[in-house]
């Protein structure tokens, strides 16, 4: 395998404990830098393999058109009704505004998050990512 400066590997004779960066690669040696951990080391490039996440999410801003039914999805709008404000049980909340996204009315609820109400400002384009219900025309925030 070619690895190159700056990926994510770990070590095979250490039973993958700890992902490293890479930060150099000289002759069949890779000098790599702890990516959670204060540890810097070095080692063959026979006893490392690429470290690959198990849960991804893709956050580039998409096309609302183009998204299915319960996708999660990062979309750009513009707000276009105050949002308000719902306040039930003991510290829950529930904020919804509307925005305008890619000509398709959508209301946009956040629960649990109050102060947005601040950000959110009339005629703002901002960017949100949440959940994607194409029959009544929802996106539910997710964190």
């Amino acid at each position: 395998m070619v690895f190159q400066v700056g990926d994510l590997v770990t070590r095979i004779s250490y039973n993958h404990d700890v992902v490293f960066k890479i930060l150099n690669i000289r002759g069949e040696v890779a000098y790599l830098k702890g990516e959670q951990v204060r540890l810097y080391a070095d080692a063959p490039l026979e006893d490392l393999v690429l470290y690959l996440p198990t849960r991804y999410e893709d956050e580039s801003v998409i096309n609302l058109n183009e998204a299915s039914d319960g996708d999660v999805v990062t979309v750009t709008g513009e707000v276009y009704s105050s949002p308000t404000v719902a306040f039930f049980g003991r510290n829950r909340s529930k904020l919804t505004c509307h925005m305008m996204i890619n000509n398709i009315a959508v209301k946009v609820t956040f629960f649990n998050q109050p102060y947005l109400k601040k950000r959110l400002v009339m005629g703002e384009t901002v960017t949100v990512k949440g959940k994607w219900e194409q029959k009544s025309r929802l996106l539910l925030d997710r964190k």
